[in-house]
């Protein structure tokens, strides 16, 4: 029960990230580096696991939105690669959010079409 305290205080924050731009979507990601950084701190293991699932979610969901049929090769790296690189960026970028760290590593991997026999995502217009 120990990642349970932990846990909430990301939920509570997530709900009110404290910024005033506006945001398209919520969760882990919308939260700051800073915010990261003092729970990773606290609880590193829970709390890597927890943002880090939210960030693999994430650039899935972007390979399939993109128009281009390209997609970005997430198993090109490890994971504890991807992990030490949000890390990283989180340390050095302590007032962007969690995102923007999440989409510096997407767009920092080789990036691949998609193969013939896999099927357009058809794009509705909302």
């Amino acid at each position: 029960m120990r990642g349970f305290p932990l846990l909430l205080s990301i939920l509570v924050a997530a709900a009110n990230p404290g910024r005033a731009d506006d945001m398209a979507g919520g969760g882990a990601g919308a939260l700051t580096c800073a915010i990261f950084v003092q729970q990773y701190k606290a609880d590193p293991s829970f709390t890597e696991a927890f943002y880090f699932s939210w960030a693999m979610g994430y650039m899935t969901a972007s390979n399939i939105a993109r128009p281009d049929r390209r997609f970005a090769v997430v198993n090109s790296v490890s994971a504890d690669v991807m992990k030490s690189r949000l890390r990283d960026y989180c340390d050095a970028h302590p007032l962007k959010r969690y995102v923007d760290g999440v989409e510096d590593l997407y767009f920092s991997l080789p990036q691949a079409p998609y193969p013939s026999a896999t099927p357009k995502v058809p794009h509705k217009s909302w």
